[in-house]
């Protein structure tokens, strides 16, 4: 165990790049890595803080699009305000 090193996770992280996953993907796979060799320096199995050496990568933001006005209006239209009240 104490022979694990730095380029053997870099080749993973290239793997994962080539199989044509997406960054979220990628980076779930890149935490549980990072997860599992925290634990092993902690336990003392290696001999390096090789979790610090690579982090996740750059994902882009998805952007939320906000309701406009006349969709909040049709959206409250069909609550049927005969059997509840709602208070606003």
């Amino acid at each position: 165990m104490r022979k694990l090193r730095l380029n053997c996770f870099e080749i993973i992280l290239a793997m994962l790049n080539d199989q044509g996953l997406k960054p979220t993907t990628v980076n779930v796979r890149i935490r549980t890595n990072r997860a599992f060799l925290r634990h092993c320096y902690q336990e003392g199995w290696i001999d390096t803080p090789i979790h610090e050496k690579f982090k996740p990568i750059k994902t882009p933001e998805d952007e939320i699009q906000a309701f406009t006005p006349a969709e909040v209006k049709a959206l409250l239209n069909q609550i049927d305000d005969s059997r509840f009240v709602i208070l606003l």
